[in-house]
């Protein structure tokens, strides 16, 4: 398992999810429920290269 992911734990604090990067290329964000990953975000990098959030934080309100 990876470190929580602080900006979206923050909103939703009573949720774990947590960042992972493969290939240093793509970002993968999950949240563990019942034993299991749940891949929430999955995309590349460049389609997100100021590393902001709100777009994501807003589609799980």
């Amino acid at each position: 398992m990876q470190p929580l992911f602080q900006p979206l734990c923050q909103y939703f604090p009573h949720r774990e999810f947590r960042k992972v990067i493969f290939r240093r290329q793509y970002l993968a964000i999950y949240e563990v429920q019942a034993g299991q990953a749940v891949f929430i975000l999955f995309r590349h990098s460049s389609l997100d290269p100021d590393g902001g959030y709100d777009e994501l934080i807003s589609e799980l309100s």
